[in-house]
């Protein structure tokens, strides 16, 4: 009798031995990684490729408490710094990804892994740096191939709320995010992206093509008294907080929309045709706010206006011709073109799964004529600068987030191996279930 009592006071000990521990690892987990990013890192004898200014051939990265502390060609290591001998490779700033589902998205046909929208059709409220998952099996699969930082974006409604921005490495999704509503997802209504089935028409004909223009309009007019109600709510707002106080009702999502009204943080639109980016610049022009147009595949033909206006886009080469007269490499130069008309431009997988090959999509862009330093800036420092975060990443200077990346040839050629990937100042582990699988299935 006493022996099964000793039994089970055994075993309860052991099952509370390891809830405890499952309960405190996140906990252990963040104190070790908090010491990692206070270690001093030294990258040596890399060629480092700065952005924001000249290459310097040979030279050295410190990094300290996950910040870079020193950068240049004369730069001594500091004693006790862990050394990563970066000889014959070169040196990047982190790659940015400037509008993905991912850590939102596991497996888009499970909908239950999926948590990308909310009911409504107004949530200017609903933040994405809550959603996230860091522990996402795609996560590793990215930041591998040297994509350090993403903007994880809500889909749905007209506006559908706010975008993270998030460094792929941590255990908390307040640990990842490097800025909470760093942009506003919405979108901007066009009878093009209308359904015949949402205007309530019947058909393609030229009724059915009225009714979607009708029931856009609409939607149009919704969207100016929305953001007229929540600049009206700003202004109530100051009133109350002024020398005569007024009576004011909180509301979440029309306090959401205030950062938002003022052209600071900016508006993520998608659009493709060259109809419906003409319309955005002209209902950002219209309602003073600060947009960034996403897809944009017909940018190449109102690249003018797009310049004129200084409203920057988010591309993605891989784009296909959408008319029978386009030529085939449409897709291919839009960047070119873009560049050569001064549009301010970064590319986008506007994915999760393939945010792996977002610089591969570039390189198609350098294929068709776009230099090589204009891809890997728009690959780096401008989505840092559209998105309005260029003074914490984005290149490889003082005082920036140390997210870099050590290639052992040209980042934008899939052949070129990674030597090390570094997040936050800690050097991360370049495993993924990718590679998982490719180490159990080569030794068959």
């Amino acid at each position: 009798m006493k022996e099964t009592t000793m039994r089970k006071t055994n075993y309860m000990l052991a099952v509370l031995t390891a809830a405890l521990a499952f309960l405190l690892a996140p906990f252990l987990a963040d104190e070790g990684q908090a010491q990692s990013r206070s270690q001093t890192l030294a990258i040596t004898n890399g060629r480092i490729i700065t952005v924001s200014g000249p290459v310097i051939p040979r030279g050295t990265v410190v990094v300290r408490d996950g910040k870079i502390a020193a950068v240049g060609a004369n730069v001594s290591v500091p004693s006790g710094a862990r050394v990563i001998d970066a000889r014959g490779a070169n040196v990047y700033p982190g790659l940015i990804d400037p509008l993905t589902t991912l850590g939102l998205t596991e497996i888009p046909t499970v909908a239950g892994s999926v948590d990308t929208s909310e009911i409504g059709t107004y949530t200017p409220a609903v933040d994405t740096s809550w959603a996230v998952h860091p522990h996402s099996e795609i996560i590793p699969t990215v930041r591998v191939n040297g994509i350090t930082t993403v903007l994880a974006a809500p889909r749905g409604g007209t506006i559908a709320g706010q975008a993270a921005l998030i460094n792929l490495d941590g255990w908390t999704p307040q640990e990842i995010t490097l800025v909470r509503g760093a942009a506003l997802y919405a979108q901007i209504p066009h009878w093009s992206s209308v359904s015949a089935q949402a205007a309530g028409a019947q058909g393609t004909g030229p009724a059915a093509r009225l009714a979607r223009e009708r029931y856009a309009r609409q939607q149009l007019d919704d969207l100016r008294r929305y953001i007229a109600l929540a600049r009206a709510y700003g202004a109530a707002k100051k009133a109350a907080a002024g020398s005569n106080p007024v009576s004011l009702t909180p509301d979440v999502d029309l306090e959401a929309m205030l950062p938002f009204l003022d052209g600071g943080r900016p508006w993520i639109v998608p659009a493709t045709t060259d109809e419906q980016i003409r319309q955005v610049i002209a209902f950002a022009r219209q309602q003073r706010i600060r947009v960034v147009i996403a897809g944009a595949a017909d940018a190449w033909k109102v690249a003018t206006q797009l310049a004129e206006a200084n409203v920057p886009v988010l591309i993605n080469p891989q784009a296909q011709p959408r008319g029978r007269d386009e030529a085939y490499d449409v897709g291919f130069t839009n960047a070119l073109v873009l560049q050569k008309a001064g549009v301010k431009f970064a590319f986008t997988s506007n994915s999760a799964a393939d945010a792996r090959n977002l610089h591969f999509s570039a390189a198609l862009a350098v294929g068709f004529g776009l230099p090589a330093d204009y891809a890997v800036r728009a690959l780096t420092l401008s989505p840092a600068e559209i998105l309005g975060v260029a003074d914490q990443v984005g290149s490889i200077e003082v005082g920036k987030v140390a997210n870099l990346v050590v290639a052992r040839g040209d980042i934008l050629d899939i052949r070129t191996p990674i030597q090390a990937v570094i997040i936050g100042g800690r050097q991360i582990e370049l495993r993924s279930r990718h590679t998982d699988l490719y180490d159990k299935f080569k030794v068959r």
